[in-house]
């Protein structure tokens, strides 16, 4: 059975610090992450909902975890319209089709639930 010396087995390790880590990733700033979208953080200060005007309509939008559930469904079987009537209710889905928005308006307001729930 081999006995260690602590003094002379083991001169020649560093006793510096180890990282496995690569120099250029732990050099980066500690906020290298992604940020969250202005919307986003709209979002989370509003209580989960963004406000815009789309259309010349003021809408009240519920992102991420306010979002109805019929909404998600609806939107998970392909029916962007429908979950966006959902969503937005059906006060606000009315008057944004009183508006006669146009597909770049309808658009316009995907955009910003997207930004809002990061999916951009």
């Amino acid at each position: 059975m081999s006995s260690y010396d602590d003094d002379d087995d083991y001169d020649d390790i560093d006793d510096g610090e180890v990282s496995h880590v690569p120099d250029r990733v732990r050099n980066l700033p500690q906020d290298h992450n992604k940020k969250k979208s202005k919307r986003a953080r709209e979002a989370e200060a509003n209580g989960g909902f963004i406000e815009l005007t789309v259309a010349g309509v003021d809408l009240r939008v519920p992102v991420n975890g306010k979002l109805p559930v019929k909404a998600a469904v609806a939107y998970n079987n392909g029916d962007e319209f429908g979950g966006t009537e959902i969503m937005l209710g059906e006060d606000q889905w009315n008057s944004f089709l009183d508006a006669n928005p146009t597909l770049d308006d309808y658009n316009e307001l995907s955009d910003a639930v997207k930004d809002a729930s990061g999916n951009s």
